[in-house]
């Protein structure tokens, strides 16, 4: 063994009393051992951290870290801080791995040349609706055959919702992380959806396996299933101003605007649909707040169709669900008057 762990497994840990033993459990027994793994309490308020306590004394690999309630995004940076492993692998603590995963993740990282991150596909385990609709292709897009890409080839893939957002279904280097980048969005949700940005977009080389490494657990009061407030609001739209910065401070953005497009209009509809569309009318009428202020600093091809499918005008369907109408009739006017589109989009499609 190394005097350094080859992985860093790091998990933060919020009020998971009912799931964490599961999966400190799949971690420690691996037959893989080479591995450090960071628990980080986020401020939990249930039987968590005595959970954390038993296996903290009694695992010697193990590091534990806590926090006031600030967030995945600020735990894990914490994690970071201290990891000392080759590569990096972000847990959600109410999910598992399988047997043997760590002994396969290392074959992969070790039998060809080095790759900067491994990104591979998930089991989706819905332990709360029988009818929910999976995940669509667990993670990657089936049009994405095992192989060696570019950071170029994934992150066009990753803007386009072509691989799905989790960083626990992705392996990265630690070398990504060295000099404060590729950190986590402190204090928000969806934190993950930027960080992989981050991320990909630093690699030279990515390796795609399609492989179920990871389980994830679907489960209510996780934070995609949890009811919606103003911060998940607010988060979602700042994350994707956040991405769109960090494009241009990295000189991609031009190149990647297209695709940057797509992730704006799907991350919002997918949102709308997830959080907003069965709940409060409060919500609703906060939703269009914060979408007037977006939208008012977009120009006119975030509104076109795309250039693949000119009949896909991507944002109708935001407005659309809003509406719960395909034509927007009742509710149109008020509507369009409340968000600022373009002068030049007005004149050409309305």
């Amino acid at each position: 063994m190394n005097s350094l762990p080859f992985f860093s497994i790091i998990i933060p840990v919020f009020n998971v009393e009912r799931y964490l033993e599961n999966c400190l459990n799949s971690i420690i027994h691996q037959s893989f051992t080479d591995f450090e793994l960071i628990l980080i309490n986020d401020g939990s308020t249930d039987d968590s951290e005595k959970i954390i306590l038993k296996f903290h004394q009694q695992y010697s690999f193990i590091k534990y870290i806590s926090q006031n309630n600030l967030g995945q995004g600020t735990a894990r940076n914490k994690g970071i801080e201290i990891a000392q492993g080759k590569y990096f692998w972000f847990i959600d603590s109410d999910d598992t791995i399988p047997e043997n995963a760590l002994t396969s993740i290392y074959k992969e990282l070790t039998n060809e040349e080095e790759v900067d991150a491994l990104l591979f596909t998930k089991e989706i385990v819905n332990t709360y609706e029988e009818n929910i609709e999976k995940e669509r292709n667990h993670g990657i897009d089936k049009g994405i055959e095992a192989g060696i890409y570019s950071a170029d080839k994934i992150m066009k893939s990753f803007l386009c919702m072509k691989i799905l957002p989790s960083c626990a279904n992705k392996i990265y280097s630690a070398k990504l992380f060295l000099n404060g980048k590729c950190r986590f969005p402190g204090e928000v949700f969806f934190e993950d959806l930027a960080q992989n940005v981050s991320c990909l977009s630093s690699c030279k080389k990515i390796k795609v396996i399609r492989e179920d490494y990871y389980t994830y657990i679907q489960r209510q009061g996780s934070t995609m299933t949890s009811a919606c407030t103003e911060k998940h609001i607010k988060s979602i739209f700042f994350i994707l101003d956040d991405i769109k910065a960090y494009l241009q401070k990295i000189n991609q953005y031009e190149a990647l605007e297209k695709y940057y497009f797509r992730l704006y209009w799907y991350q919002l509809n997918y949102f709308y649909y997830k959080f907003i569309h069965e709940g409060s009318e409060e919500n609703v009428e906060m939703f269009i707040q914060y979408l007037d202020v977006s939208t008012s600093k977009l120009h006119l091809q975030f509104f076109v169709p795309f250039d693949d499918n000119p009949d896909q005008f991507p944002f109708v369907y935001v407005l659309s669900g809003m509406m719960e109408n395909p034509f927007l009739k009742d509710q149109e006017n008020r509507v369009f008057e409340s968000l600022n589109f373009p002068e030049e989009f007005i004149n050409t499609y309305m």
